[in-house]
């Protein structure tokens, strides 16, 4: 059954804000009140330009919040910053021109718990979310039946997240289908916008419109807020596929994949979405994954690193007891406490900076090795590791200290310095990824970019384009 969603009020709104760029600034108790701006709405931000007669210090309108009116709308605005400044002379007349950036735009009205959509412009996209995700039909005014409809349930609440081309730009876009707070929803929403980050290697940004609706038809009194965002994200690694096609140029070899590779479950993904949403530690791990993808190669290793050392963090936190080799934490610190009671025996023989030593060795003699920390949390969720991907273990410990790799210590033949390094980096993304998604239960193929990538790099990875984990 197809579900019915109604956009056509929601991108008038937008359009109408778009055709009438002319705007009178009041209400920021600044020399900026009367003044006429034009304002300039893109994936670039939020920008404007404007002219006042009178001289305008660059520091009478700093980060100040006004109302925009023209006699079709009435914006609120906050963050408005005067960055630039000159000055036009005439025989006639002197003038100063300014231009600057705006964090946010919203209507002057409206309630804060409410029906909230979300619409990400993201120019043209290639991706369809049928290859990435299970979905479900969905019908507009435009078109009778669009497959790409994803269902998201968080917190006992659904929220829909689909594509829609309107006027020739696609747009990424999430619905929540129960009212809530504004601040609420734009969390969860960005938890689901990262989660498709992860999944897809695509995760949409820049400028963000939010549409506020009475009713979940999105049709009754209709409030409109843009915000700019963080820098969208365009990579190449998604993490799984269900075209091999893609990644196989012969025919036959990639129709062996044809009935295996399957969509990320919907539970799956929800568990994403919403370990995102709650876990402030894994929502950062998440992040520098994603920004990674894009990243130059020599820093892109050490982000890899950064979020490997977390990952396995995040997991002996939550398998604690699996990660000691004590078990019992009381009968650790019984150890601990004798130790230092025989410590505290022998303080007439040792200096100062000798019992400050063996007292540190002592706290940390309970703790397990770091190589040990880095490895058990594979093996607590059923990751085999290969011998290469142990070397790379060690190896990302020169990285966080900032060493460049050791192109000797790589398994290619008469390896570049860049080879090298793409041979950890595609290691470390592998190791990441496969982490993160064993941690959300996620059990299925995954690309293989050793495989993929195995003539730049010059390595004959023993594993397939597409394997199981």
């Amino acid at each position: 059954m197809s579900i019915d969603k109604h956009l056509e009020p929601s991108f008038d709104l937008i359009s109408k804000l778009s055709a009438n760029p002319e705007f009178e600034i009041s209400e920021s108790n600044t020399v900026l009140d009367g003044c006429n701006i034009s304002l300039d709405i893109s994936r670039d931000g939020i920008r404007f330009r404007g002219v006042r007669n009178q001289y305008l210090k660059d520091d009478n309108a700093n980060s100040v919040s006004a109302v925009l009116t023209n006699n079709k709308i009435v914006m609120k605005v906050e963050n408005l910053i005067v960055s630039s400044i000159s000055l036009h002379a005439s025989k006639t007349s002197l003038k100063h021109s300014f231009s600057g950036v705006i964090n946010s735009i919203s209507s002057n009205a409206g309630k804060d718990v409410a029906f909230w959509r979300l619409m990400i412009p993201s120019g043209k996209s290639n991706n369809s979310n049928e290859q990435y995700f299970e979905t479900s039909f969905f019908s507009s005014e435009q078109y009778d039946t669009i497959r790409g409809l994803v269902k998201i349930s968080i917190d006992a609440r659904e929220f829909h997240f689909y594509e829609y081309t309107y006027t020739g730009e696609q747009y990424f876009i999430i619905d929540s289908t129960t009212e809530m707070k504004f601040l609420e929803f734009s969390n969860i929403a960005y938890s689901i916008i990262m989660g498709i980050g992860f999944i897809t290697g695509v995760m949409p940004g820049d400028i963000a419109w939010y549409v506020s609706s009475e009713d979940n038809d999105y049709g009754i009194d209709l409030r409109l807020r843009c915000y700019v965002m963080r820098e969208s994200i365009n990579s190449v690694y998604c993490l799984l596929h269900t075209n091999p096609h893609s990644y196989i140029k012969d025919h036959s070899e990639a129709q062996k994949y044809s009935d295996v590779l399957k969509p990320i479950p919907s539970q799956v993904f929800v568990n994403l979405c919403k370990k995102i949403h709650d876990n402030h530690r894994l929502r950062n791990t998440v992040m520098v994954f994603i920004e990674a993808n894009k990243l130059p190669l020599e820093i892109r290793l050490f982000s890899y690193a950064v979020a490997l050392e977390a990952m396995t963090g995040i997991i002996s936190v939550d398998y604690e007891t699996k990660i000691h080799p004590i078990k019992d934490r009381s009968k650790r610190k019984r150890i601990v406490k004798k130790l230092k009671t025989a410590l505290n025996a022998m303080m007439d023989e040792i200096d100062e900076e000798e019992q400050k030593f063996v007292m540190n060795r002592i706290d940390q003699i309970c703790t397990p090795r770091n190589q040990d920390k880095l490895i058990k949390p594979f093996e607590i969720l059923g990751i085999q590791l290969s011998s290469e991907e142990r070397d790379i273990l060690g190896i990302r410990n020169i990285l966080l200290h900032g060493s460049p790799v050791d192109p000797k210590k790589v398994p290619l033949q008469s390896a570049e310095n860049y080879q090298a390094a793409y041979y950890v980096a595609l290691h470390l993304h592998s190791l990441v990824s496969r982490l993160i998604l064993k941690y959300i239960d996620y059990n299925g193929y995954i690309v293989n970019y050793l495989k993929v990538y195995e003539k730049i790099i010059k390595y004959n990875d023993r594993q397939n384009t597409f394997y199981e984990i």
